[in-house]
């Protein structure tokens, strides 16, 4: 690296410093990134004082034949940017080289996904708290939460859309789903025999939780399919909030749990 240009990212990082309050690793690293900018210039008979847009292009490309991702390019790019817009602003430098430069482009990380048999595995612990003497309402909420998965999996729904479905779309031998999503737009859903078999059972407890447990005139949330909470409990039906919780968290989560169906893919 030549004094020049020694002296000029001197300059920028004493900017850092005293009127951004730039901690000393925050300077470090832009030193880094700029020093190493610098020794390519120089490498090739070129300062930073001098550099035109084309010499910044051709070090990007460099780094990219180094190995160097795609982020750790876009990181030099925008020390160089921040260096340069000093320099110009500061008239060491009558033009900005790397005000025009575009930055690499950053791919999509591909969604993750959960395996079949994890997919199982998450549906069997679903319906491991509908068995047995636990409260009425333990026993609700883990039938709400294995039907949000069971419904989910086997239709591919936005999660937005699954939450929003009516109590009308649990109706007996229904075959498909009328689904409003996006732009008001209605669209049919074909159900498999295990969510019905698992809308069946929801609606089953749900009706008993609410004749033994709910005020009269109370039961206004059976408007919805999955209303996430009852408005009247009694004392002590609950041992732990959490499973409330656990019911709605699978059906924003569960998304990623398989590939797109056909209607989805439409």
């Amino acid at each position: 690296m030549k004094p020049s240009d020694e002296r000029l990212i001197d300059l920028y990082l004493d900017m850092l410093a005293a009127e951004r309050g730039a901690a000393a690793n925050t300077l470090e690293a832009y030193r880094r990134d700029l020093e190493d900018f610098a020794g390519d210039l120089s490498q090739h008979r070129g300062t930073i004082a001098t550099a035109d847009s084309d010499a910044i292009r051709e070090y990007l490309g460099r780094l990219s034949a180094r190995g160097f991702s795609v982020t750790s390019v876009a990181r030099r790019l925008s020390a160089v940017r921040q260096l340069y817009r000093f320099l110009y602003a500061e008239g060491n430098r009558k033009d900005d080289p790397a005000a025009a430069i575009e930055g690499p482009k950053r791919g999509r990380a591909l969604p993750k996904v959960l395996s079949v048999s994890h997919v199982d595995q998450l549906l069997a612990t679903a319906r491991k708290g509908m068995a047995g003497d636990t409260p009425i309402t333990e026993r609700l909420r883990a039938a709400r939460l294995n039907c949000l998965l069971e419904v989910l999996y086997a239709t591919g729904l936005r999660v937005s859309e699954l939450v929003a479905l009516p109590a009308s779309a649990a109706q007996r031998d229904q075959r498909m789903l009328i689904v409003r999503g996006k732009g008001n737009k209605e669209r049919l859903v074909p159900l498999n025999e295990s969510a019905k078999q698992a809308m069946r059972d929801y609606l089953a407890l749900r009706e008993e939780a609410a004749s033994k447990l709910l005020k009269k005139g109370s039961v206004k949330a059976a408007k919805w399919l999955f209303p996430s909470t009852f408005r009247a409990r009694p004392q002590g039906a609950c041992r732990s909030d959490r499973i409330e919780a656990q019911a709605s968290k699978p059906a924003r989560a569960a998304s990623c749990l398989r590939e797109p169906s056909a209607t989805e893919r439409c």
